[in-house]
């Protein structure tokens, strides 16, 4: 709705009455529109109502991945019917009838792209490769749910917003990390054969600390200032050190650094190991790596001499230290 002023008293602050669909000055009460049209749905569908039935009048948008894009007629079972299913067995045998099976995919793959918070074009981009691996024949004795999963870490590489193996098979039912991984790779090794297809995935990135740090830093609610420190730290780590460390395991070790200077209370070893999907042991190995060079790799903006010096010193003991794990 455009922005509405009042011609009277010249304010533009209304309110809307739904039941008469007027649009009502709040300064004069004088009707500015009415008979107003709600585009607003006219109910709303939770997630535990899913059983129930569907009051929509319309279908599906039009989707372009689909050879029918998602719009031709469908066949639903209902139970104790003999001739639904005779219709639905005659569906499944058309030559579009991978259509229904394809679409069912891509609506699973959009159910884990959305429980992991992430954004439509990623939902996309990882249906497009799930696509493209189904024209090559790649699911074949694979579980689907790895295959979906292997997608979406994927379309996360290829849109710059990275996410770990373990953040993936959080919202992946039914398989297991393993299963994900061999997925991964049995996909990659295929699709390497085909260039223009392995530069569409992304499948050249590299993936590095700074793609995560920022996000473990807000779900664990550090500081404006030390997120900062965090990200120069394994920017600095990158750059000038040749540490051959897993990205997730520098950026939870940047983090618990600048949380031991700024705010040791803040966040304890278990909850950043918990928070980052790494092991608290891992964590100590790379502390072991990074504290020697922290003169380099922290900002003297954020710590001076004697911070750095009362750092947590080597060899690493969890009780003298009071880590909790």
């Amino acid at each position: 709705m455009n922005v509405i002023v009042c011609p009277d008293c010249k304010t533009r602050e209304h309110v809307m009455d739904y039941a008469s669909g007027d649009v009502i000055c709040v300064e004069c009460g004088l009707v500015l529109e009415s008979h107003f049209v709600d585009d607003a749905p006219e109910w709303r569908t939770f997630a535990d109502q899913s059983g129930a039935k569907d009051r929509n009048r319309v279908g599906d948008s039009y989707n372009a991945l689909l050879p029918d894009g998602g719009i031709s007629t469908t066949f639903s079972h209902v139970e104790g019917n003999c001739i639904s299913s005779s219709l639905k067995r005659a569906e499944s045998r058309l030559p579009n009838g991978d259509s229904s099976r394809l679409l069912s995919s891509i609506t699973r793959c959009a159910s884990m792209a959305s429980r992991l918070g992430l954004v439509r074009s990623i939902q996309t981009i990882a249906s497009e490769i799930y696509q493209k691996v189904t024209n090559l024949n790649l699911t074949r004795g694979k579980s689907q749910e790895a295959v979906l999963a292997s997608c979406l870490y994927l379309a996360c590489r290829q849109e710059g917003e990275p996410r770990s193996m373990k953040e993936i098979c959080s919202v992946a039912e039914g398989t297991s990390l393993k299963e994900v991984g061999r997925a991964l790779l049995y996909i990659e090794k295929h699709i390497i054969k085909e260039k223009h297809i392995k530069e569409d995935l992304g499948m050249g990135k590299s993936v590095n600390a700074r793609d995560f740090v920022i996000r473990f830093c807000i779900k664990l609610g550090v500081s404006y200032k030390a997120r900062l420190a965090a990200t120069k730290i394994v920017q600095m780590a990158d750059n000038r050190l040749y540490v051959r460390r897993n990205p997730m395991s520098v950026a939870a070790t940047a983090i618990f650094m600048v949380s031991q200077i700024h705010e040791p209370r803040k966040s304890s070893m278990g909850e950043i190991s918990t928070v980052c999907g790494v092991g608290i042991i891992t964590i100590l190995e790379t502390y072991e790596v990074l504290l020697p060079r922290a003169s380099m790799i922290i900002p003297a903006w954020f710590a001076n001499h004697e911070q750095l010096r009362a750092l947590p010193p080597l060899p690493l003991k969890r009780r003298a230290l009071g880590w909790k794990s």
